[in-house]
């Protein structure tokens, strides 16, 4: 039976890529693991209590009706970017059409669309007036459908012709946790066309994150002197 090696590494990320850089998989003092059937487990286990723990009851023995827990598979359905949008999905859920009607229309992605779909706006003086205050700017009229993400010389883009301008790479790679904010705030409606308010709400992330950042390093300055 191959034999497993473990090695936990905690403390701040750039101390992680020290240790890293420094070593490698023959010098990392790793921990063998003791890995019993059937469960396999990548981190160290106690293992002396497994044969009293086997004694009690199963959990399949306790409940007649159990399930594999949260899911997440079906959020297309239950989750909505609009309050519209949800009403719709739940009128259509406890309405009186047929389950395989119900099924088409929140799996067939072109049908949801257009059911869903939010016009361009004709004008864009309410982008225009937010973004005067922010010195950012979304100048390109198009579909607003976010495709492929990319940063590339201070422009966000959603697609290959639209863009939000203006924007300093710290921005673009402000982390909050492990997710880069705007990059997650579109890769969650990738596929979807932007709304007039996702487009407002996501100039306004932007001119939040920048004075964030603006404060950040007023904080570290006070703090070491």
């Amino acid at each position: 039976m191959p034999k497993l090696f473990y090695k936990d590494l905690w403390g701040k990320r750039a101390d992680k890529y020290k240790f890293l850089e420094s070593n490698d998989i023959s010098t990392v003092n790793w921990q063998e693991l003791n890995s019993l059937e059937p469960y396999h487990f990548f981190v160290p286990k106690d293992f002396s209590l497994k044969e009293e723990y086997e004694k009690f009851w199963s959990v399949k023995d306790i409940f007649i009706q159990f399930s594999s827990g949260v899911k997440t598979h079906r959020d297309h359905f239950i989750v909505g970017f609009t309050k519209e949008e949800v009403a719709n999905k739940i009128r259509i859920f406890t309405g009186t059409l047929d389950d395989e009607t119900v099924v088409d229309l929140h799996l067939l992605k072109d049908t949801q669309a257009k059911a869903f779909g939010h016009p361009y706006p004709e004008s864009k003086s309410e982008i225009s007036n937010l973004q005067s205050t922010i010195t950012v700017g979304y100048p390109v009229q198009g579909t607003d459908k976010v495709e492929k993400i990319k940063y590339l010389n201070g422009r966000v883009y959603i697609n290959k012709e639209q863009y939000f301008e203006n924007i300093i790479e710290d921005v673009w790679n402000y982390h909050i946790g492990s997710y880069k904010v705007m990059e997650k705030f579109l890769k969650d409606r990738k596929g979807r066309r932007l709304s007039l308010d996702e487009i407002q709400r996501y100039l306004k992330i932007i001119s939040s994150i920048a004075q964030t950042i603006e404060i950040q390093k007023e904080v570290d300055r006070i703090w070491q002197t």
